[in-house]
């Protein structure tokens, strides 16, 4: 009887001291104290395919040896947010030192021509950096009022074939058509909607009778049931 007496004893004595192991780690993780929640790894999820990471990290100004729970988070995040090609960014910390950093970028799809300057435009319209001085190659160019939304018609001209290679410029008209200036001097004035329906029609006359290919100042397509050419 006395036996067991000692072994119970020893087994709660055991059990405290282990106890109060785990709470003390626990506390010491939880004020950063602890080895383990010096900052380890830092990884991007998903990795970025615009901006730099390195970039980044250095905006985060990290110190050696700091701990994630010591940590700012709110201004790292504003350090990053700083890079113009970001939209969005969050910052997770976790107890093993670990920090997980998450973007979503904003792609220069086009650029806007105001001031003799070209802007990079987003898919929504929306400017992402500062301008640059020479009109860029390969991405559509926008002049007059900058535009918005403009991933709509830029995937409406790339579905037609007869304006590839030909469209100089693009034109956001009282912010509700728009006009395509043709590398060839000729203004397309575009419909508000069925946009697709008259380009198809253009289509057709341009088997006929090679419209793009001569020189004409002016096609009106506003009205659907016929085009008006001057």
């Amino acid at each position: 009887m006395e036996n067991r007496g000692i072994l119970f004893w020893s087994t709660m004595t055991l059990t405290l001291i282990l106890a109060i192991y785990v709470s003390v780690r626990v506390m010491m993780v939880t004020a950063g104290s602890s080895p383990i929640t010096r900052i380890s790894n830092i990884t991007f999820s998903p990795d970025p395919t615009i901006i730099d990471k390195r970039r980044v990290v250095q905006l985060m100004n990290l110190q050696n040896n700091v701990s994630v729970y010591e940590l700012d988070m709110d201004i790292m995040v504003e350090h990053i947010q700083t890079i113009p090609e970001i939209e969005y960014v969050s910052i997770a910390r976790h107890p093993n030192g670990n920090l997980t950093i998450r973007i979503r970028e904003r792609a220069t799809v086009a650029f806007w021509k105001s001031d003799n300057k070209y802007y990079p435009l987003d898919e929504m319209g929306r400017l992402i950096d500062r301008p640059i001085s020479e009109r860029p190659e390969n991405l559509p160019l926008f002049i007059g009022a900058q535009p918005t939304d403009v991933s709509k018609i830029i995937k409406t001209i790339n579905n037609h074939a007869i304006l590839m290679d030909r469209v100089a410029s693009i034109e956001l008209v009282e912010d509700r058509r728009w006009n395509i200036n043709l590398s060839s001097g000729t203004t397309i004035m575009l419909p508000e909607t069925d946009i697709d329906t008259v380009l198809k029609n253009l289509a057709k006359y341009q088997q006929r009778a090679l419209l793009l290919d001569r020189e004409i100042e002016r096609i009106d397509l506003r009205d659907k049931n016929r085009i008006l050419v001057r």
